[in-house]
């Protein structure tokens, strides 16, 4: 169930011999957070995945950088906040995305580029505003009408979104900050931009999978500007991730660890 250690690990080396950084963020699936109301018997700890704290294990202990977002998440919780999941779609809702982005956050300020961006002025402005996410919940459709019924009102909350001040760009091909994975980054791009006050690299793609690092493959002159790479992905789309991996990449899956 941890296969794809030895993948992200290769990624990660790889990366670093292109003078890059990985930080490596799995999301947990809601049925982490809130295992009670998908079985009987959820042990004391809530932890009901425990392949994925081995995997976090193991991928720091062959020097991956992983943002562990499970803890903060079951501390959230306990908290009479808003759901950090959607209602009706397996998506995050705006409270998770807002975790996340505290905790890549603190570890990007390591970097001189981002403390520079954050002392300058402000590129970009944040505002609050209620949307109702009905028309784009995944599982809506799935429901008999009494369920519909009971669930439309609770698809109806505040989400952050961020304006450009001027003609700041949101995004920017030679950013040294790239963002990548799968749909868990739809809606997380202009928010992260907006808290480094910086245009980010944006790759991620729908499914997630290699498809951001097969681009860095097919134009390894684009990598010359990153000096981080955050690879955001949902848990699910990691299980099947490939052991295969392509062209360069490959040689370094093929090397022991640590080499």
């Amino acid at each position: 169930m941890t296969c794809f250690v030895s993948s992200i690990d290769a990624i990660s080396r790889w990366l670093a011999s292109h003078g890059i950084d990985l930080i490596f963020v799995p999301v947990p699936k809601m049925t982490e957070v809130y295992p009670e109301h998908f079985i009987a018997a959820t042990p004391a700890d809530r932890i009901v995945a425990p392949q994925m704290r081995r995997a976090i294990h193991d991928l720091l202990d062959r020097g991956v950088e992983v943002v562990d977002l499970l803890p903060p998440f079951l501390e959230a919780r306990k908290k009479a906040g808003p759901s950090l999941y959607q209602f009706a779609d397996p998506h995050w809702a705006w409270e998770g995305q807002r975790i996340a982005l505290e905790e890549i956050v603190k570890r990007l300020r390591r970097y001189p580029v981002v403390r520079k961006a954050q002392a300058g002025p402000h590129l970009y402005r944040s505002f609050v505003e209620r949307r109702d996410l009905a028309a784009v919940s995944a599982t809506l459709g799935a429901l008999n009408p009494e369920q519909a019924t009971r669930v439309k009102p609770l698809l109806t909350y505040d989400v952050e979104l961020v304006l450009p001040v001027g003609n700041a760009p949101l995004t920017s091909e030679t950013s040294p900050i790239a963002l990548a994975g799968d749909s868990f980054n739809n809606g997380l791009e202009a928010n992260l931009s907006q808290r480094l006050n910086l245009p980010i690299r944006d790759l991620h793609a729908s499914g997630g999978s290699l498809a951001p690092f097969k681009d860095l493959l097919r134009d390894p002159e684009s990598m010359k500007s990153m000096k981080v790479l955050i690879y955001l992905v949902s848990t699910p789309g990691i299980w099947e991730f490939p052991s295969k991996l392509p062209g360069e990449i490959g040689t370094f899956a093929e090397a022991p660890a640590g080499k």
